[in-house]
């Protein structure tokens, strides 16, 4: 039996369970993913797994990573865990912010209103010495009110926005990304996000981005 790489999808959403965003990435991907909520149900299933993890996706949620929600501390723990491990790890908008504060970076709201940034957003990748090396340029799903506002010394950019300068970093040293918009995003997640977006492909770039994520993970595993 062939074996694959182990990706952690970790979805921290307290009410809804983004089923078809995590449907979508297992289509990208040879990868075999696990899914895990641990707002709603805990830590049990993440630490009963008895594979090995070969890689670390986190997604969004409608907490800040500042909150006292008692899934929270567990879960930074863990991550925190599989850093030490060099464990690679994906944050995205929640994830981003939670891997951000880890790194020593600071979050705050993006805008003095605490309004949430809704749609679709033009990035543009600075840096292309990453898994995404052949992006330029696309449009990301967002939905976010808190925003990365200071980075920590072992912290970089490689993706930024008009809208937001640190919409995606990496650390200097350690397999460790973070992204602030929702390139995992999908029909299902405009749906429950209340999204109007007006753009014939507005997954394209997102898709595009999480596969050439898991494309580094399956070679990795492969050596």
């Amino acid at each position: 039996m062939t074996q694959t790489a182990h990706i952690v999808i970790v979805d921290p959403g307290a009410k809804v369970a983004e089923l078809d965003a995590f449907n979508r990435l297992q289509q990208l991907t040879s990868c075999r993913l696990s899914y895990h909520l641990p707002a709603m149900f805990g830590m049990d299933s993440i630490e009963m797994l008895e594979v090995d993890i070969d890689a670390v996706v986190i997604l969004g949620s409608a907490c800040s990573v500042y909150d006292d929600d008692k899934w929270i501390a567990p879960l930074k723990s863990w991550t925190i865990s599989m850093i030490d491990s060099y464990v690679p790890v994906l944050g995205l908008c929640f994830g981003h912010q939670l891997v951000a504060d880890i790194m020593g970076c600071k979050i705050g709201f993006l805008n003095e209103d605490k309004k949430k940034l809704l749609g679709l957003r033009e990035i543009t990748f600075v840096d292309t010495k990453g898994f995404w090396k052949s992006h330029k340029k696309g449009q990301y799903i967002v939905s976010h009110r808190e925003t990365v506002t200071d980075l920590g010394p072992d912290v970089e950019i490689f993706a930024k926005s008009k809208e937001v300068e640190f919409d995606g970093i990496r650390h200097k040293t350690k397999p460790i990304w973070g992204m602030q918009s929702h390139p995992e995003a999908g029909p299902g997640f405009l749906k429950n996000q209340s999204i109007a977006v007006d753009h014939e492909t507005p997954f394209q770039s997102g898709q595009q981005f999480m596969a050439s994520f898991f494309k580094m993970i399956e070679s990795k595993a492969k050596h």
